[in-house]
């Protein structure tokens, strides 16, 4: 009798005459799809001779073992667990190596053993072109994004600016422009930190620390007796290896004023204080209706120079119009006066309309950032109006 197989493991096949069982011995595995017919391939002299006996209860068919796959050609065991295995593994480790690849910042490829491959560029280095136009570091503040990208490109800075944020575009300019001639023209108002360093911060970012701040070292802070709020300009140097800011190499004013003029200048601390002398005058006497405001605060409530108001009202009364209508009658009215208005925790949206109205700094604290961000902005704002 044949050895009868698990149903799951046993194939029949429909011939259209009576064909003989076959079955595979231990050590050998036919080729074909089928069982071969006993005209065209004899059994093998090794195997038993009941494998050759009819079995007239399968009239129509042919059973044919397909055994378990684990017999190669040459009657060898087949190693299909390890060959899986082996192909899994190569590719996960070339997922590893293509997720290596994407998360390196020069998108440098690697071998298989991790190293790094070394891959020609043919794009030259930065550098500074010919008849380049000048650039002061305000000015490439107040660009917009596009006109950045244009000047990196024309620098050959090629290393994911597209990518980067403004302030660290700027910076990556700035690293290219100053190596050549005497550096980059720069200002901007002191923070001294409690390390004894500071930076200069912009107006333009609401003093708001980023990549392209100006790092003042503690020797030109002790040499110059600078103070926080005090607005520095001068030339910016390129970053020496290891620095992650552009510093201060040369210090052209202070306060608008030669730097040897403000070590003898009086402290706001030692100042007298007095009653106001002058009095702003608000009237711009164009009879339009915001003109109506300067003139009711002229007769009512005169606001005199180095004067604290305050104004006391329900929300939605108008205080942020009547704000703009006094800034812009001081603007119109006193032009020597630099004005300075300081938001804090308003709605972004005010923060533009301000402005957009108002021709002076605005300087803003909005009410989606912290209570640190807030005292931070009215300090520098406050030693800012002292200096």
């Amino acid at each position: 009798m044949l050895p009868q197989e698990p149903p799951s493991r046993r194939t029949r096949f429909f011939s259209p005459t009576p064909c003989e069982v076959s079955r595979v011995s231990d050590n050998h595995t036919e080729t074909g799809a089928g069982a071969v017919p006993r005209e065209s391939a004899a059994a093998p002299e090794s195997a038993p001779s009941a494998a050759t006996s009819a079995t007239p209860a399968n009239h129509g068919y042919t059973e044919v073992n397909l055994g378990t796959g684990a017999e190669g050609n040459d009657g060898s065991p087949k190693s299909h667990d390890n060959a899986s295995r082996e192909n899994t593994r190569r590719g996960r480790h070339s997922r590893h190596r293509r997720n290596r690849d994407r998360d390196r910042p020069n998108r440098e490829p690697s071998d298989d053993n991790g190293d790094e491959v070394e891959v020609r560029d043919n794009r030259p280095p930065p550098s500074v072109p010919p008849d380049f136009p000048v650039y002061s570091l305000n000015d490439l503040k107040r660009m917009p994004a596009h006109k950045l990208l244009d000047i990196a490109e024309q620098l050959n800075i090629h290393e994911g600016v597209a990518r980067m944020r403004k302030q660290d575009v700027i910076f990556a300019l700035l690293k290219v422009l100053t190596r050549v001639g005497d550096g980059v023209a720069g200002e901007g108002v002191l923070e001294i930190l409690p390390d004894g360093f500071g930076f200069l911060r912009s107006a333009d970012a609401s003093y708001l620390a980023g990549p392209d701040d100006v790092y003042i070292s503690p020797s030109q802070i002790r040499r110059f007796n600078l103070r926080t709020g005090d607005e520095i300009a001068g030339r910016i140097r390129s970053p020496k290896d290891g620095e992650r800011y552009v510093a201060l190499a040369k210090v052209d004013t202070i306060n608008h004023e030669p730097p040897e003029a403000s070590k003898n200048k009086v402290l706001f601390e030692n100042l007298t204080p007095l009653f106001p002398r002058k009095a702003f005058r608000l009237e711009r006497g164009n009879g339009s209706t915001e003109d109506i405001t300067g003139r009711v605060l002229d007769l009512i409530a005169p606001i005199g120079k180095g004067q604290r108001g305050l104004i006391v009202s329900p929300p939605k009364a108008g205080k942020t119009v009547l704000m703009q209508n006094v800034a812009q009658a001081i603007l119109a009215n006193h032009p020597d006066v630099y004005l300075i208005v300081l938001l804090i925790d308003e709605r972004p949206e005010e923060v533009t309309e301000m402005q957009r109205t108002v021709r002076g700094e605005v300087v803003s604290s909005t009410f989606d950032e912290p209570a640190a961000r807030h005292v931070q902005v009215a300090e520098m704002v406050i030693e800012r109006a002292k200096r």
